[in-house]
Protein backbone atom coordinates (compact mmCIF):
# COMPACT_ATOMS: atom_id res chain seq x y z
CA UNK A 1 0.00 0.00 0.00
CA UNK A 2 2.99 2.26 0.64
CA UNK A 3 4.38 1.45 -2.39
CA UNK A 4 1.08 2.70 -4.57
CA UNK A 5 1.03 5.34 -2.33
CA UNK A 6 4.50 6.75 -3.47
CA UNK A 7 4.00 5.94 -7.15
CA UNK A 8 1.74 8.94 -7.07
CA UNK A 9 4.70 11.36 -7.26
CA UNK A 10 5.74 10.12 -10.19
CA UNK A 11 2.36 9.66 -11.78
CA UNK A 12 1.44 13.09 -11.18
CA UNK A 13 5.06 14.54 -12.97
CA UNK A 14 5.11 12.65 -15.53
CA UNK A 15 1.62 13.68 -16.75
CA UNK A 16 2.22 17.47 -16.24
CA UNK A 17 5.37 16.94 -18.22
CA UNK A 18 3.46 15.42 -20.55
CA UNK A 19 0.82 18.53 -21.20
CA UNK A 20 4.04 20.87 -21.21
CA UNK A 21 5.10 18.66 -24.17
CA UNK A 22 1.51 19.71 -25.80
CA UNK A 23 1.80 23.32 -24.71
CA UNK A 24 5.27 23.48 -26.18
CA UNK A 25 4.45 22.22 -30.04
CA UNK A 26 1.08 25.04 -29.25
CA UNK A 27 3.81 27.70 -28.80
CA UNK A 28 2.81 28.20 -24.77
CA UNK A 29 5.86 27.77 -23.14
CA UNK A 30 5.85 28.17 -19.17
CA UNK A 31 8.11 26.65 -16.47
CA UNK A 32 8.13 23.22 -15.16
CA UNK A 33 7.15 23.86 -11.64
CA UNK A 34 3.85 25.88 -13.07
CA UNK A 35 3.15 23.32 -15.16
CA UNK A 36 3.02 21.32 -12.33
CA UNK A 37 0.64 23.58 -10.21
CA UNK A 38 -1.95 24.05 -13.18
CA UNK A 39 -1.83 20.65 -14.01
CA UNK A 40 -2.74 19.97 -9.64
CA UNK A 41 -5.48 22.94 -9.79
CA UNK A 42 -6.85 20.89 -12.67
CA UNK A 43 -6.67 17.56 -11.20
CA UNK A 44 -8.42 18.97 -7.95
CA UNK A 45 -11.16 20.66 -10.14
CA UNK A 46 -11.62 17.45 -11.96
CA UNK A 47 -11.82 15.25 -9.05
CA UNK A 48 -14.72 16.46 -7.59
CA UNK A 49 -16.38 16.96 -10.96
CA UNK A 50 -18.73 14.47 -12.86
CA UNK A 51 -16.09 12.59 -15.40
CA UNK A 52 -13.31 15.07 -14.80
CA UNK A 53 -14.72 17.28 -16.81
CA UNK A 54 -13.05 19.93 -14.12
CA UNK A 55 -10.13 19.83 -15.66
CA UNK A 56 -10.41 21.81 -18.19
CA UNK A 57 -9.78 25.38 -15.80
CA UNK A 58 -6.64 24.31 -16.46
CA UNK A 59 -6.85 26.72 -19.59
CA UNK A 60 -9.16 29.05 -18.03
CA UNK A 61 -5.79 29.48 -15.66
CA UNK A 62 -3.30 29.93 -18.85
CA UNK A 63 -6.11 32.41 -20.62
CA UNK A 64 -5.80 34.96 -17.84
CA UNK A 65 -1.91 34.63 -17.84
CA UNK A 66 -2.47 36.04 -20.92
CA UNK A 67 -1.99 33.01 -23.42
CA UNK A 68 -4.71 31.92 -26.25
CA UNK A 69 -7.91 30.82 -24.94
CA UNK A 70 -8.71 28.51 -27.70
CA UNK A 71 -4.95 26.92 -27.50
CA UNK A 72 -5.64 27.06 -24.01
CA UNK A 73 -8.42 24.43 -24.41
CA UNK A 74 -6.72 22.73 -27.11
CA UNK A 75 -3.85 21.39 -25.12
CA UNK A 76 -6.28 20.28 -21.98
CA UNK A 77 -8.37 18.34 -24.65
CA UNK A 78 -4.83 16.54 -26.01
CA UNK A 79 -3.97 16.09 -22.67
CA UNK A 80 -7.55 14.24 -22.03
CA UNK A 81 -8.16 12.73 -25.53
CA UNK A 82 -4.97 10.80 -25.25
CA UNK A 83 -5.67 9.46 -22.08
CA UNK A 84 -8.65 8.41 -23.12
CA UNK A 85 -7.90 7.18 -26.58
CA UNK A 86 -5.29 4.52 -24.64
CA UNK A 87 -7.67 3.51 -21.92
CA UNK A 88 -10.58 2.91 -24.47
CA UNK A 89 -7.58 0.81 -26.73
CA UNK A 90 -6.77 -1.63 -22.93
CA UNK A 91 -10.80 -1.69 -21.72
CA UNK A 92 -12.27 -2.97 -24.82
CA UNK A 93 -10.66 -6.63 -24.26
CA UNK A 94 -12.08 -6.59 -20.74
CA UNK A 95 -15.50 -7.16 -22.26
CA UNK A 96 -14.40 -10.36 -23.14
CA UNK A 97 -13.34 -10.68 -19.20
CA UNK A 98 -16.79 -9.72 -17.95
CA UNK A 99 -19.16 -11.42 -20.68
CA UNK A 100 -17.30 -14.07 -22.28
CA UNK A 101 -15.52 -14.21 -25.66
CA UNK A 102 -18.98 -14.94 -27.79
CA UNK A 103 -20.68 -12.01 -26.60
CA UNK A 104 -17.67 -9.72 -26.40
CA UNK A 105 -16.50 -10.45 -29.63
CA UNK A 106 -19.83 -9.03 -30.55
CA UNK A 107 -19.94 -5.96 -28.65
CA UNK A 108 -16.16 -5.31 -29.75
CA UNK A 109 -17.25 -5.67 -33.16
CA UNK A 110 -19.95 -3.32 -32.94
CA UNK A 111 -17.97 -0.96 -31.18
CA UNK A 112 -14.80 -1.05 -33.63
CA UNK A 113 -17.16 -1.37 -36.48
CA UNK A 114 -19.11 2.24 -35.32
CA UNK A 115 -15.73 4.11 -34.88
CA UNK A 116 -14.18 2.36 -37.85
CA UNK A 117 -17.31 4.11 -40.04
CA UNK A 118 -17.39 6.99 -38.75
CA UNK A 119 -13.48 7.39 -39.59
CA UNK A 120 -14.23 6.62 -42.96
CA UNK A 121 -16.70 9.27 -43.58
CA UNK A 122 -15.52 11.71 -45.65
CA UNK A 123 -14.80 15.32 -43.55
CA UNK A 124 -15.46 17.26 -47.02
CA UNK A 125 -18.38 16.14 -47.39
CA UNK A 126 -20.19 17.08 -43.88
CA UNK A 127 -18.53 19.73 -43.44
CA UNK A 128 -19.60 21.54 -46.73
CA UNK A 129 -23.12 20.23 -45.71
CA UNK A 130 -22.95 21.62 -42.26
CA UNK A 131 -21.75 24.90 -43.38
CA UNK A 132 -24.84 25.20 -45.95
CA UNK A 133 -27.16 24.45 -42.83
CA UNK A 134 -24.87 27.09 -40.47
CA UNK A 135 -25.40 29.77 -42.46
CA UNK A 136 -29.41 29.99 -41.75
CA UNK A 137 -28.02 29.73 -38.01
CA UNK A 138 -25.64 32.27 -37.31
CA UNK A 139 -25.16 31.58 -34.05
CA UNK A 140 -24.98 27.88 -34.31
CA UNK A 141 -22.35 28.52 -37.91
CA UNK A 142 -20.11 30.68 -34.67
CA UNK A 143 -19.94 27.82 -32.67
CA UNK A 144 -19.20 25.44 -34.99
CA UNK A 145 -15.77 27.79 -36.35
CA UNK A 146 -14.57 27.51 -32.77
CA UNK A 147 -14.90 24.06 -33.06
CA UNK A 148 -13.37 23.31 -36.00
CA UNK A 149 -10.55 25.84 -35.03
CA UNK A 150 -9.97 23.99 -31.59
CA UNK A 151 -9.59 20.50 -33.98
CA UNK A 152 -7.26 22.10 -36.11
CA UNK A 153 -5.16 23.52 -32.60
CA UNK A 154 -5.61 19.71 -31.24
CA UNK A 155 -3.74 18.29 -34.83
CA UNK A 156 -1.43 20.66 -34.57
CA UNK A 157 -0.20 19.71 -31.04
CA UNK A 158 1.10 16.31 -32.32
CA UNK A 159 2.28 17.61 -35.47
CA UNK A 160 6.15 17.63 -35.03
CA UNK A 161 7.12 13.56 -34.90
CA UNK A 162 9.86 13.72 -32.16
CA UNK A 163 6.94 15.36 -29.84
CA UNK A 164 4.47 13.04 -30.94
CA UNK A 165 6.76 10.47 -30.05
CA UNK A 166 7.67 11.81 -26.49
CA UNK A 167 4.05 12.48 -25.80
CA UNK A 168 3.02 9.02 -27.18
CA UNK A 169 5.60 7.14 -24.84
CA UNK A 170 4.56 9.43 -21.82
CA UNK A 171 0.97 8.09 -22.20
CA UNK A 172 1.88 4.27 -22.36
CA UNK A 173 4.37 4.75 -19.22
CA UNK A 174 1.22 6.97 -17.10
CA UNK A 175 -1.22 3.95 -17.70
CA UNK A 176 1.68 1.79 -16.84
CA UNK A 177 2.06 3.20 -13.50
CA UNK A 178 -1.47 3.16 -13.21
CA UNK A 179 -1.98 -0.41 -13.88
CA UNK A 180 1.15 -1.17 -11.14
CA UNK A 181 -0.58 1.39 -9.04
CA UNK A 182 -3.70 -1.56 -9.10
CA UNK A 183 -1.78 -4.24 -8.73
CA UNK A 184 0.19 -3.46 -5.24
CA UNK A 185 -3.36 -2.39 -4.15
CA UNK A 186 -4.25 -5.77 -5.16
CA UNK A 187 -0.83 -7.38 -2.82
CA UNK A 188 -2.29 -5.44 -0.10
CA UNK A 189 -5.32 -7.34 0.18
CA UNK A 190 -4.19 -10.24 -0.29
CA UNK A 191 -5.86 -10.26 -3.59
CA UNK A 192 -4.77 -11.82 -6.77
CA UNK A 193 -6.13 -11.74 -10.51
CA UNK A 194 -5.27 -13.04 -13.88
CA UNK A 195 -3.35 -10.94 -16.12
CA UNK A 196 -6.29 -10.27 -18.30
CA UNK A 197 -8.47 -9.25 -15.18
CA UNK A 198 -5.92 -6.94 -14.05
CA UNK A 199 -5.08 -5.45 -17.30
CA UNK A 200 -8.19 -5.17 -19.30
CA UNK A 201 -11.29 -5.75 -16.47
CA UNK A 202 -9.92 -2.94 -14.34
CA UNK A 203 -9.06 -0.53 -17.28
CA UNK A 204 -12.52 -1.00 -18.69
CA UNK A 205 -13.76 -0.03 -14.96
CA UNK A 206 -11.98 3.30 -14.69
CA UNK A 207 -13.12 3.76 -18.12
CA UNK A 208 -17.09 3.48 -16.81
CA UNK A 209 -15.80 5.44 -14.04
CA UNK A 210 -15.26 8.22 -16.35
CA UNK A 211 -19.09 8.42 -17.40
CA UNK A 212 -20.15 11.85 -16.35
CA UNK A 213 -23.42 10.31 -14.26
CA UNK A 214 -21.20 9.85 -11.12
CA UNK A 215 -18.55 11.66 -9.09
CA UNK A 216 -14.94 10.14 -8.84
CA UNK A 217 -16.88 6.68 -10.38
CA UNK A 218 -18.33 6.20 -7.58
CA UNK A 219 -20.95 3.10 -8.32
CA UNK A 220 -19.72 2.70 -12.19
CA UNK A 221 -16.37 1.27 -11.01
CA UNK A 222 -17.54 -0.53 -8.09
CA UNK A 223 -20.15 -2.92 -10.18
CA UNK A 224 -18.00 -3.82 -13.42
CA UNK A 225 -15.62 -4.54 -10.84
CA UNK A 226 -17.44 -7.11 -9.11
CA UNK A 227 -17.96 -8.37 -12.11
CA UNK A 228 -14.67 -8.83 -13.17
CA UNK A 229 -13.68 -10.28 -9.17
CA UNK A 230 -16.73 -13.00 -9.91
CA UNK A 231 -15.37 -13.75 -13.25
CA UNK A 232 -12.07 -14.69 -11.21
CA UNK A 233 -13.67 -16.49 -8.02
CA UNK A 234 -12.40 -13.82 -5.93
CA UNK A 235 -14.92 -12.69 -3.05
CA UNK A 236 -17.25 -9.79 -4.13
CA UNK A 237 -16.13 -8.08 -0.76
CA UNK A 238 -12.84 -8.36 -1.91
CA UNK A 239 -13.86 -6.39 -5.05
CA UNK A 240 -15.70 -3.49 -2.66
CA UNK A 241 -12.26 -3.27 -0.71
CA UNK A 242 -10.31 -3.25 -3.69
CA UNK A 243 -12.50 -0.13 -5.57
CA UNK A 244 -12.46 2.07 -2.00
CA UNK A 245 -8.75 1.54 -2.62
CA UNK A 246 -8.48 2.99 -5.80
CA UNK A 247 -10.80 5.93 -4.31
CA UNK A 248 -8.29 6.55 -2.12
CA UNK A 249 -5.24 6.78 -3.83
CA UNK A 250 -5.90 7.26 -7.05
CA UNK A 251 -8.59 9.96 -6.42
CA UNK A 252 -8.13 10.80 -1.91
CA UNK A 253 -4.44 11.73 -3.14
CA UNK A 254 -5.13 13.38 -6.47
CA UNK A 255 -7.53 16.15 -3.84
CA UNK A 256 -4.37 16.01 -1.71
CA UNK A 257 -1.75 16.88 -4.35
CA UNK A 258 -4.18 19.28 -6.43
CA UNK A 259 -5.86 21.26 -3.56
CA UNK A 260 -3.08 23.62 -2.55
CA UNK A 261 -2.45 24.41 -6.18
CA UNK A 262 -5.81 25.81 -6.33
CA UNK A 263 -5.18 27.42 -3.52
CA UNK A 264 -2.04 29.07 -4.92
CA UNK A 265 -4.19 29.82 -8.22
CA UNK A 266 -7.74 30.57 -6.57
CA UNK A 267 -6.26 33.30 -3.87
Amino acid sequence: FFGAVMMTAPFFLLKSWRWRMIMRELGIEIPNGLAVQLYGAGLFAGQITPGQLGEIVRAHFLWRRGHDGMIAVGSVMVDRALDLALLVCVALPGVFVIIGPGQGFLVVAGVVGVATAFLMLRPGQWRRVLIRWTQHFPSVGRAAMKVDELLITMVRALSTPGAAWAVAGATVLALALNILRFYLLLLSLGLTLPVGGLIFGIALANLIGLLPISVAGIGMRDAVLLLVFQQAGQPDEGAIAFSLLILLVAYGLNLIWGFPAWLLETK
